[in-house]
């Protein structure tokens, strides 16, 4: 059965949106998932699924607004998605600090026209390329204090974004490669 990652949108980062993971896990494995293991506490799950990515997405969507409550999108990747994004690795000249090296992963491919509204300039000393389905993201003073916010992406770019940092997604790669 093929494995596959699930990235849940704005989860658990105050005291509103909980999802204990430990309470996902039962859920999914109740409701058909297989072989499901989260990674830290800010919606990361690894699971097996026959359906396509973007059904298991769906089926994600509604076991959580059943079961917890909560509209949240997920983003679901393959293992080859996130071996790519970090091969390709487009900041890697100026990401020194990986806490603070970032991947911004899509629901799609953005649209040129609105990409071309992002002046880097804006943002410095921020940095960002695009990929395929990701943007990368570069905070050498930290996500905090940036003006390139997740939420700044999707509005812009009228998507579905969320972000996990670089160590994160290593770990999730070796998760999915287990």
């Amino acid at each position: 059965m093929p494995r596959m990652l699930g990235l849940l949108r704005g989860v658990n980062l105050g005291a509103t949106r909980k999802v204990p993971m430990a309470d996902l896990r039962e859920a999914m494995l109740a409701d058909g998932f297989r072989g499901v293991a989260t990674h830290l506490q800010s919606g990361n799950v690894v699971f097996e699924c026959e359906d396509t990515p973007v059904d298991a997405g769906l089926w994600l969507e509604r076991l959580i607004r059943e079961r917890f409550g909560l509209d949240v999108p997920v983003l679901v990747r393959e293992p080859s998605d996130v071996r790519r994004v970090l091969e390709a690795n487009r900041l890697r000249d100026v990401a020194c600090d990986l806490s603070r090296y970032l991947v911004a992963f899509l629901s799609e491919a953005p649209a040129a026209e609105k990409l071309r509204a992002f002046d880097p300039a804006e943002f410095h000393p921020d940095a960002f390329a695009v990929g395929e389905r990701e943007i990368y993201l570069w905070y050498p003073n930290g996500v905090h204090v940036s003006r390139l916010t997740v939420p700044l992406l999707e509005r812009r770019l009228d998507l579905v974004a969320t972000a996990r940092n670089w160590n994160t997604l290593s770990r999730l790669l070796g998760m999915l490669e287990a």
